[in-house]
């Protein structure tokens, strides 16, 4: 996601392709805020169903910590 990020502002440059750069901007913003939205609901609902899922650091009743 990042490198696709990188590479428009070098498009800008190289192509002055100000409108196209800034419609890929904006979707893959938009797609980073849906997977992390979707990630952030996934780890919740695991967590209040089993607190021993999840990231480790987020259980309640982990001895690995």
């Amino acid at each position: 996601m990042l490198f696709l990020y990188k590479n428009t502002e070098k498009l800008e440059k190289e192509d002055g392709g100000i409108f196209i750069n800034t419609v890929l901007k904006k979707t893959l913003k938009v797609f980073l805020i849906i997977i992390l939205g979707d990630l952030a609901i996934n780890l919740k609902s695991n967590f209040n169903e089993d607190p021993t899922k999840g990231l480790f650091f987020l259980s309640k009743s982990n001895p690995k910590i």
